[in-house]
């Protein structure tokens, strides 16, 4: 998925309008519109829209499959690290 489709889905999840978006990223709607239909996404505007969503430049990208995933696995393998640890201490 793109990162302009993504950016899309993202809004219309939290219900907010072209407007919202723009003004919190202090752009044109024309510009934030362009760029959910596909024109590039300057670097210091991906991190903020990241940031906004709660996500990562990367999920936006398309490197990682999803945030959640990602954050669950890494509570899956610290919560294994620490039964090791209790297992060894016994």
């Amino acid at each position: 998925m793109s990162a302009a489709l993504k950016i899309r889905q993202l809004r219309l999840k939290k219900k907010k309008s072209l407007r919202e978006l723009s003004l919190y990223l202090g752009v044109a709607v024309t510009t934030y519109r362009a760029w959910e239909m596909g024109r590039k996404i300057p670097s210091n505007a991906l991190k903020k829209i990241a940031e906004y969503h709660h996500v990562t430049v990367g999920y936006l990208l398309g490197q990682e499959n999803n945030d959640h995933e990602a954050i669950r696995r890494a509570i899956y393998y610290v919560e294994e690290g620490l039964e090791l640890m209790k297992s060894t201490l016994n």
